[in-house]
């Protein structure tokens, strides 16, 4: 990463870890100088890319001669708050807030396990998740945090922190996707003791082996989506992207111009509302298919698998294998309805 660690200015010390408040003073950017011991420069580079509302904004990080000793520091952007385990403490906050912020930290991990050198923060925990002063969750401290490698047998230096550490973080493996799932799951069930719908989502992400957890994180999101939420916006409408609206406005006129071409001559009224409501089945599959609209379609095989290239091709077959299912469906149900006709 290129930055300039002289170009900040310290302004006063945080805490008794080392950890100093500092302005950029070309760009006003505040941030908090950390020197580290233990650290993966490889995970730093991956986070120095990202620009996320759930993640700090890394401003600098690497060794510099004359500056700090030669230490390898991070200088990553100042944010206040509280943590979520002071604020589920002091504050109470309703199920609709939990559910908030269970959202936003999903974000946060996916984020992560969908870099280009996937991270694994390897210490999810409520000390770890930081309450913004605008009530969003931010999560911090990547000390322990490592590149997955699909190619290790099991992870050269066992840290995290008990009661939310994986059994592999403890030598029976290497950490993966999965890891933070476990550790996301022991979560769950501190920020809903109250809710038995939430216990079994914490329950199969915390299970001992991996292969019986969640496999991503989108996965364990869409597991307790909440179908009122996620109608509207309608997909195109989602992120403030201008051109995914214009894209999303053609796609729904298309859709609106079949639904007025179908017009069968001479044929009965019912059967075409039966192929209105037909087309309409199969938009309202690929809309949710494709853009992940209300989650039902995600829960088919393959669809959430981490491997791109995997999900690209189990949402094409399963489009050649709903839509023929769904013709079959329609004619059978006319041949059904023409048959008293045909009779006569």
């Amino acid at each position: 990463m290129n930055c300039d660690p002289s170009l900040f200015k310290e302004l006063h010390s945080l805490d008794g870890a080392g950890h100093t408040l500092v302005i950029n003073e070309l760009t006003g950017d505040v941030g908090v100088l950390k020197k580290l011991t233990y650290y993966n420069e490889e995970v730093y580079d991956e986070l120095a890319s990202l620009q996320s509302k759930h993640l700090p904004k890394i401003l600098c990080h690497g060794r510099f001669e004359n500056f700090c000793g030669g230490e390898y520091i991070v200088i990553e952007e100042h944010l206040s708050g509280v943590t979520l385990e002071e604020y589920l403490e002091k504050n109470k906050p309703s199920k609709k807030e939990r559910m908030k912020f269970f959202r936003e930290i999903s974000d946060a991990l996916i984020e992560l396990h969908s870099l280009p050198k996937p991270v694994i923060h390897r210490d999810i925990k409520a000390s770890n998740i930081l309450i913004t002063g605008q009530g969003s969750a931010v999560l911090i401290d990547f000390d322990a945090a490592k590149i997955a490698k699909p190619d290790e047998s099991r992870d050269t230096t066992l840290i995290g922190t008990q009661g939310y550490a994986a059994p592999e973080q403890y030598g029976f493996g290497a950490s993966d996707e999965r890891t933070d799932i476990y550790a996301f799951g022991k979560l769950i069930e501190k920020m809903f003791p109250d809710s038995a719908r939430m216990k079994k989502i914490a329950k199969r992400a915390a299970a001992m082996d991996p292969k019986f957890r969640f496999q991503t994180v989108k996965a364990m999101k869409y597991s307790v989506v909440d179908l009122k939420h996620s109608i509207l916006p309608p997909p195109g409408f989602r992120t403030g992207n201008v051109g995914k609206a214009v894209f999303a406005c053609v796609g729904y006129a298309y859709y609106l111009s079949l639904l007025i071409r179908v017009n069968l001559d001479n044929g009965p009224l019912y059967i075409n509302i039966a192929n209105r409501i037909f087309i309409t089945a199969i938009f309202l599959f690929e809309l949710d298919l494709f853009c992940d609209w209300v989650h039902i379609a995600s829960n088919l095989p393959f669809v959430l698998h981490p491997k791109r290239a995997v999900r690209i091709l189990a949402k094409i077959g399963w489009t050649l294998v709903i839509v023929p299912v769904l013709v079959l469906l329609l004619a059978v149900l006319m041949a059904l309805a023409m048959y008293p006709f045909v009779q006569q």
